[in-house]
C-alpha cells in the first residue's frame, strides 16, 4: 500500500516536537513524515537532546530548514512596505506575505507536491495555513505542551489568535472553555496526554536505571525568566527573588538543586545569582526533562508553566512558586494549586516554612499526585487514541 504525506511546521524547536512525536509514530505506519522548520535555531534545539533526536530521526522522511536567505526580497520588500505604509496599505502587504508562504515554496524545497495533514501548533498565527487551506491540505492545531487552562473569567486569559484550521487538538476537558472564549472555528478534539502513554515515557527513559541519591532531598528548578522583557526595577525584584528561593532551598546542605533551562532562556543572569552558591549543590542541565525529574523529589515552577503535569505524571510533586505575587502581575493565574495539582506557596516565609517541615511536604506532595492520578488514568494510550480519531473524523468529514 503506497503510503500518504503529511507535513509538520516547527516553529519552537523541541516542546512542540516532545509533545506531538508520540503520535507522529503511530502515523508512522501509513504515512511519510516531513519537517519544516522555521530556523536554524528551531532545529539545534531539538538535535541538541540526543533522546528525542534519535526518536525524531527514525520517523522523518525528508525536512527542511528555512534559510535567512529564504524569500529574502520579499520579506525586505514587505519590511520595507510595513515602515512606510504602516495600516495604509495592507493589501499590498497581505499580497507579499501571501507570495512569501505560498505553499508551492513548500513543495518546492522538500521536492513533493501532495500533502494530506499539515500539523500546526495552536498557539501563534501560522502564515502558512492560508496557502496550505487552498491546496486542500487538512490543518490541524496542537498543543506544544501538556500545559492545562482551567475557566478563568478574566478578560484577558484568553487565546491571542483565532484559529483557522480543519481541527484542534486540545490536551483535557479544562482546556475547552478558554479555548471558546474566541469562538474558535474548528471542531475540538480532546486527545489526552500522548506524552504521558506508559510506552512513551519508558522509551524517552530508554529503561535506564538513574541512580538518585537518596541521600539528599533534590528539587527540579523549571527556569523560563526572560530578563528582557522586564524593567530595570522589575529585574532587580527577580534577581533578589531567585536568589532567595535558591537560599531557602540550600541552607541545608543535604539539599540539592537542579536547574532545566527553558529552550530560549539565556545562561547569563542566572550565572550571575549562583555564583555565590556551593557548586556541589546546584547542577544546570539540557537533558531531557524526563530524566531529571527521575533524579529528583520535587520540582518548582511560577504558576502558568507545563512542568507541572510533566512532574506530576512521573509522580514527582510540584511546588507552585509566586513571581506573580512579587511583581503584582496576573495574580489570578494560580492554576494548579486551585485543582489541587500543585503545592501552593504565596511568599517567601510560607515557601520557607513549607520547604523546611519535610513530613508536611511530603504529605502535600503525594496528595498532589494522587489529585492527578485520579484525573489522568495511567493505563491510557493517548498516541494511538489521537491518530485514530483523526483518520476516521477525515474519513467521514
Amino acid at each position: 500500500m503506497k503510503k500518504k504525506n503529511l507535513i509538520v511546521y516547527n516553529r519552537n524547536g523541541l516542546s512542540e516536537l516532545d509533545w506531538i512525536l508520540p503520535v507522529l509514530v503511530e502515523f508512522k505506519k501509513n504515512y511519510n513524515i516531513f519537517f519544516y522548520f522555521k530556523s536554524e535555531d528551531c532545529f539545534k534545539n531539538i538535535s541538541n537532546n540526543k533522546i528525542i533526536f534519535k526518536l525524531w530521526k527514525k520517523i522523518v522522511t525528508k525536512y527542511y530548514i528555512q534559510t535567512k536567505k529564504d524569500f529574502f526580497i520579499l520579506r525586505s520588500l514587505r519590511k520595507i512596505m510595513l515602515w512606510i505604509f504602516r495600516k495604509d496599505h495592507f493589501f499590498l502587504i497581505n499580497y507579499v506575505n501571501d507570495k512569501i508562504h505560498d505553499f508551492k515554496n513548500v513543495y518546492k524545497k522538500l521536492n513533493k507536491k501532495e500533502f494530506d495533514f499539515f500539523f500546526s501548533e495552536f498557539d501563534f498565527h501560522n502564515p502558512w495555513i492560508k496557502s496550505a487551506k487552498k491546496n486542500n491540505i487538512k490543518v490541524i492545531h496542537y498543543p506544544s505542551s501538556p500545559k492545562m487552562f482551567p475557566n478563568i473569567k478574566l478578560k484577558s486569559y484568553k487565546p491571542r489568535y483565532n484559529l483557522d484550521g480543519n481541527l484542534l487538538i486540545l490536551n483535557s476537558r479544562f482546556d475547552y472553555h478558554y479555548w471558546k472564549k474566541l469562538k474558535i472555528k474548528p471542531p475540538i478534539f480532546i486527545s489526552g496526554y500522548p506524552k504521558f502513554d506508559n510506552h512513551w515515557i519508558k522509551k524517552i527513559i530508554q529503561n535506564k536505571k538513574i541512580l538518585k541519591d537518596n541521600s539528599k532531598c533534590t528539587f527540579l528548578y523549571s527556569y523560563k525568566y526572560n530578563f528582557e522583557f522586564y524593567t530595570e526595577k522589575q529585574k532587580k525584584v527577580m534577581e533578589e527573588y531567585i536568589n532567595n528561593i535558591i537560599s531557602i532551598i540550600l541552607s541545608n546542605k543535604n539539599n540539592k538543586i537542579i536547574f532545566k533551562l527553558h529552550p530560549r532562556t539565556k545562561l547569563e543572569n542566572l550565572n550571575k545569582i549562583i555564583k555565590n552558591f556551593s557548586k556541589d549543590q546546584i547542577v544546570i542541565s539540557n537533558k531531557h526533562l524526563y530524566e531529571l525529574l527521575m533524579l529528583c523529589d520535587y520540582s518548582l515552577s511560577e504558576p502558568l508553566s507545563s512542568v507541572f503535569l510533566d512532574s506530576l505524571a512521573l509522580k514527582v510533586p510540584p511546588i507552585e512558586l509566586f513571581l506573580n505575587d512579587i511583581l503584582n502581575m496576573d495574580k489570578n493565574l494560580k492554576l494548579y494549586s486551585k485543582l489541587g495539582l500543585a503545592i501552593p506557596t504565596n511568599n517567601l516565609k510560607k515557601f520557607n516554612k513549607i520547604i523546611n517541615e519535610k513530613k508536611k511536604l511530603a504529605l502535600l506532595g503525594n496528595k498532589c499526585v494522587k489529585n492527578f492520578f485520579q484525573i489522568y488514568k495511567k493505563d491510557h494510550n493517548d498516541a494511538k487514541k489521537t491518530y485514530k480519531y483523526i483518520i476516521s473524523y477525515f474519513l467521514n468529514a
